[in-house]
Order: structure tokens, then sequence, then C-alpha cells
């Protein structure tokens, strides 16, 4: 079963849970899964299976080309009419480019892609509670960040340095580089009146 769907990389790629290679829910007890990822670009595809060295020389020979100052004012003008380029989905060869992130297969929560791809945060239950992980993908490294965040959702903040973790009836902020976690306060009242919400229901 495949399921949690999140786009990557821009939308050139798609990361999404599976439990294809573990523990399947056989008799009701549970199934342990893995994340996995499908490339929609040949060239995401390609980048993505290089090793450090190799993503370093092609990231160094894919740079834009540094434009002088005269050009600035053009420069400013293209940026305020340019159009997205939409993406081109190669729908009929992504099945092919599937590749797992994690290893050994577990009870996993949400999980965050950095926008090169290069590491994945994730939440999964080795033992007992949910833990949240940090997989260098670059460095083949896998380290725990924080012990006991719950089964959540994770939202990047827009620079993707921070995730907020909401678990456990509240929201958690995580540095990526650090590992540091801060608890968000927030007050959410609701004002119950079960004589009206019967009167509007019947």
């Amino acid at each position: 079963v495949d399921f949690k769907p999140h786009w990557a990389l821009g939308g050139k790629a798609m990361l999404f849970k599976s439990n294809r290679r573990g523990y399947k829910n056989h008799g009701g007890h549970g199934y342990h899964s893995d994340f996995f990822i499908m490339f929609f670009d040949i060239d995401a595809y390609e980048r993505f299976l290089m090793n450090k060295e190799e993503k370093a020389l092609y990231d160094e020979a894919h740079k834009p080309a540094k434009k002088s100052d005269a050009d600035g004012d053009k420069k400013t003008a293209d940026k305020k009419s340019a159009a997205v380029e939409p993406l081109k989905f190669d729908l009929e060869n992504c099945r092919n480019r599937v590749v797992r992130l994690t290893a050994p297969s577990t009870r996993l929560g949400d999980a965050f892609l950095t926008p090169k791809g290069d590491t994945l945060i994730y939440e999964a239950a080795f033992e007992d509670s949910y833990d949240l992980y940090r997989y260098d993908l670059l460095e083949d490294k896998n380290e725990l960040l924080q012990k006991e965040v719950g089964k959540g959702d994770l939202q990047p903040d827009k620079k993707f340095k921070n995730l907020f973790v909401l678990s456990k009836g509240g929201i958690k902020k995580i540095e990526i580089a650090k590992g540091k976690r801060t608890n968000v306060d927030f007050e959410a009242q609701f004002n119950y009146r079960p004589y009206a919400e019967r009167k509007h229901l019947f």
C-alpha cells in the first residue's frame, strides 16, 4: 500500500510512504513502512543518484551566469514579467525511478525532504515513542534529532531553516541545523454552547 504523498524537489518528485518492503498487516497486528521517492524528471533523478563530489561538480556546472551591473534594470524588469515555467511530468517512466530512502522498515509518521533532496527529516518509532530523525543522504548518516516529538505533521518555514511539528495537541519548532526544540505557545478558546448546538441541529 502506498500512501501519504508529498511534493518534493520543486514538484519534480514525490515523497511517499509504503509498506511494500516492510512488515505486512496480517491478522491486524499493524505494519511497518518506509519512505520512498518517485521522480517525474530524469535530470532530478540522475542528480539524486550522484555522490557528494559528483553533485558539487554538477551544481557548479549548472550555476546561472552572473550578469553585469548594466543589466540590473533589465534583470528587474524581466523578473517582474517572467512567467513560471510549467513542469513536464514523465509519467511513463516514473515508476522505474523509485528510490527507497529509509531502512530498516518501522512505524513512521510524517517526513520532510530538503529542497535539494540532500536531507530527509522524519518521524519514526523504532522503540515505544515517535522520535525525530535526520538522515543525511550525502553522507549516509542517520541521527536522532529529538526524542518523543510524537506523530504529527511536519511543516517547514519559508527559508527551510525550521520545522513546525504539530503533535500531542501542541506545536513545536525544531531548528533543522541544530535540532533545538522550542514550544510554540498559543491559545485557542472555544465557547461551548450545547443548548444552542442542539437547537441548530434539531
